[in-house]
């Protein structure tokens, strides 16, 4: 029997069992109440009288009567009594049952078991899932083969995408490496056919009005395609890709009148191409074919198109970075070149500078010797009487005294400028005032001063410390930059000495001092404010030069600043000028700074220690 027809069964079966009794039972009293009656009836038409005898006998048949009645109903209650208990059993045993049925199901349909067969045999259950449970269970399992189908397709689908996306992001990667034209052409072509599965797959760049294969691969070697080129036409597949800038993908070639077949190729019979765009411009396209009737799916030209403007970047850059190569290479050659030629020049200049070194030093020592024997002969001749007496010869032979001391000077600034280059120029350093060595130097210039009525101030340099430093060197320094100041000073001007103590820093662990120069003259061009401290360098037109050392403007070999300087940085100090401008109607002036340690170097101080210049009280 079906378990839904037991199921309608039951509740009958179940009330049968429990009213059988009570109506057998029923039956039974009813019966022995009718006795009962008939007894009732006997005794009432009997005659009572009549004897003890009958009335003992209708008394017994009253109380057997009662007594049937007892046992009938007492009967018929306790077998009613063990049918309740027993389908109250059965309804337990069959409830719990269909629970752990119920129950066993739920948990297979958890674990997605929508399949199986539940217990058919609970009678009296009040509880019978099986017919809404199978048919829900059913539907489920449908439900489950569906969305099991649903989900394999879409993770089949997801997937591929995946591996479309991780392919397209490999060849971005890879394009945006430094690689060759060639390189990325061939990287194209790899990543787009593992991208889109294809028969024949080329790179075609345009090439004024055609179109070369740059790249290509599934071209038999029979085709040669590095020498196949395309013609572009009005209204042909480049050139609505051109006008559209969108892929233009073509089911069934055969159908395109317009196609131009290459000789030595199989047929086409499914074509996609890809615009590559960079910068705006149509620099090309990709080219897909396939040979058979499988057309390319939207989605598959979707990710090659993506993956075409990479493509297109990428080609782009290495243009770029063959064009930079290239002019790495030719700028490089260039350099070398020039390199080469410089150092040709440089030596050459070398050759020259030792050359002009060496006529510096050879003529600085020729002419000392020629200019002693006419200062000589030139004194002999200012003593001589004749001169003495004769005022115009006396005027010649002082001339010539003045001349032959000027250029005895100026041979002498030669052979030091020789010796600082060569740096076999001499040091003396002692303790040094600067405001002594000042004190006795500027008597030299009272006569100029006074004939050009310039002032000349010197402030209080005695607070100034006492350095170490070479006593001729730094007159020879300030006596140039006095001088200098003098030279370009006009008539009336005024000249500033000025010192001040400077603390101890990087460059002068133990202090410095600085001493400034300042005077109200023409003025220093700021472009030509280091040009004045090389040698030979002369201020504005030569030609117009007066031979003299103090009067304006005068001319001079063009040393002076240049030794200054050299004796300054043998002294492991600095000199430097600054000035607002040249302008000889204003007269904006200039300032020097000569910056000089307080100590020498400690080999220095071990030297003059040794020779007993220097003693330990001061060096320490």
């Amino acid at each position: 029997m079906r378990p839904n027809v037991k199921a309608k069964l039951a509740p009958y079966l179940t009330a049968g069992a429990i009213a059988l009794p009570l109506l057998l039972g029923l039956a039974g009293v009813y019966l022995q109440a009718v006795q009962m009656g008939e007894i009732a009836r006997q005794l009432a038409a009997a005659d009572l009288g009549g004897g003890a005898e009958l009335r003992a006998q209708l008394l017994s048949q009253a109380l057997a009567a009662r007594q049937r009645l007892f046992l009938v109903a007492g009967f018929s209650v306790l077998v009613s009594l063990a049918a309740a208990v027993f389908v109250g059993r059965r309804f337990y045993q069959g409830a719990q049952r269909s629970i752990a049925v119920l129950a066993a199901r739920l948990e297979a349909i958890v674990r997605g078991e929508y399949s199986g067969h539940p217990v058919d045999d609970q009678w009296f259950s009040p509880v019978q899932p099986q017919g809404p449970l199978e048919e829900a269970l059913e539907k489920l399992a449908d439900l489950y083969t569906g969305l099991t189908e649903k989900i394999y397709q879409r993770t089949e689908e997801l997937n591929h995408r995946t591996k479309q996306a991780e392919t397209l992001y490999q060849g971005g990667r890879a394009l945006s490496s430094s690689l060759t034209l060639n390189e990325i052409l061939d990287l194209i072509l790899a990543h787009l056919g593992r991208m889109i599965p294809n028969d024949r797959a080329a790179l075609l760049l345009r090439q004024g009005d055609g179109l070369v294969i740059a790249a290509s691969r599934g071209f038999p070697e029979s085709a040669r395609p590095s020498d196949i080129s395309v013609s572009i036409k009005s209204g042909d597949v480049f050139d609505e890709i051109c006008r559209t800038r969108q892929p233009l993908s073509i089911a069934d070639i055969t159908q395109r009148r317009d196609w131009q077949n290459v000789s030595g190729l199989k047929p086409a019979r499914c074509w996609v191409g890809f615009p590559l765009i960079s910068s705006g411009e149509v620099i090309g396209m990709l080219s897909l074919v396939r040979e058979t009737s499988v057309a390319f799916s939207q989605d598959e030209i979707t990710q090659a198109a993506t993956f075409a403007g990479q493509a297109a970047y990428g080609i782009q850059n290495a243009r770029l970075l063959e064009q930079v190569t290239h002019f790495n290479q030719e700028l490089e050659d260039q350099v070398n070149r020039r390199t080469e030629e410089l150092a040709s020049a440089l030596a050459q200049l070398e050759r020259l500078d030792r050359t002009k070194s060496n006529f510096i030093h050879i003529a600085s020592h020729e002419l000392r010797t020629p200019l002693t024997v006419i200062s000589g002969y030139n004194q002999i001749l200012m003593s001589h009487p004749v001169i003495l007496k004769d005022e115009q010869l006396h005027k010649v032979t002082a001339g010539i005294q003045t001349g032959s001391t000027r250029l005895h000077e100026i041979v002498n600034s030669m052979l030091e400028l020789a010796k600082i280059e060569s740096q076999v120029l001499q040091l003396n350093p002692m303790p040094l005032s600067l405001a002594n060595v000042l004190r006795e130097l500027l008597p030299r210039f009272a006569h100029v001063l006074e004939d050009r009525q310039l002032s000349l101030t010197v402030n209080d340099l005695s607070v100034l410390p006492v350095i170490e430093a070479d006593t001729e060197g730094i007159q020879k320094v300030f006596n140039n930059l006095i001088g200098n100041a003098i030279k370009y000073t006009p008539d009336g001007g005024s000249i500033v000495i000025s010192g001040r103590n400077v603390p101890p820093e990087r460059d002068f662990p133990d202090g410095a001092v600085r001493i400034e120069i300042s005077d109200s003259g023409i003025g220093i061009d700021p472009s030509s404010i280091e040009l004045i401290f090389t040698r030979f360098y002369q201020t504005g037109e030569v030609a117009l030069h007066s031979s003299s050392s103090t009067k304006f403007k005068g001319g001079g070999p063009g040393l002076g600043l240049t030794v200054a300087r050299g004796i300054v940085e043998m002294h492991r100090g600095k000199l430097w000028g600054e000035s607002p401008g040249y302008d000889e109607q204003k007269c904006p002036g200039s300032n020097f700074y000569i910056l000089l340690p307080q100590r020498q170097r400690p080999a220095t101080r071990e030297l003059l220690k040794k020779t007993g210049r220097l003693s330990d009280d001061y060096a320490s």
